[in-house]
C-alpha cells in the first residue's frame, strides 16, 4: 500500500508544481519521496502544507505572456527558509542517495538567478 500512496502523493505534488502553486525547490520534492523514510516524507508534506496555507494562490500572481499562456514567474521570488530548512536537512542526512539532488536545488544557478541558500 505504501508504494501506491507514495505514487499518488508524488502525482499530487507534480500537479501542484505544474500548476505553479509551489515555488522551487518545493517543486522537486516528489523526486525524492521514494528515497527517504516515511517520517521524512511526512515532515516535507507538512512543510508543503504550511507553505500552501500561508501563501494562498491568487490570480494576481499569474501573468499572461505574448502567446496567451498564463504562468507564474518565480524569478524574483524567495521561499522563506522555514519552508525549506527541513528539506535541506533531510537531503543532507541522505547525502549518499541524494547528493545529486542537493547540488541541483541548492547550489546550482538557474539562468541568471541563484537558487535558495
Amino acid at each position: 500500500q505504501r508504494p501506491e500512496l507514495l505514487e499518488m502523493t508524488s502525482k499530487i505534488l507534480d500537479l501542484m508544481s505544474l500548476g505553479q502553486l509551489l515555488p522551487p525547490p518545493l517543486t522537486m520534492i516528489s523526486e525524492i519521496l521514494a528515497k527517504i523514510s516515511p517520517q521524512e516524507v511526512a515532515v516535507l508534506l507538512r512543510d508543503v502544507w504550511s507553505y500552501m496555507r500561508e501563501n494562498l494562490p491568487s490570480p494576481a500572481l499569474f501573468s499572461k505572456d505574448s502567446n496567451g499562456y498564463i504562468w507564474r514567474d518565480f524569478k524574483d521570488f524567495h521561499v522563506e527558509t522555514r519552508y525549506i530548512d527541513r528539506l535541506r536537512l533531510i537531503v543532507l542526512s541522505n547525502i549518499d542517495k541524494l547528493g545529486y539532488f542537493y547540488k541541483r536545488i541548492f547550489d546550482v544557478e538557474e539562468g541568471d538567478r541563484k537558487m535558495i541558500h
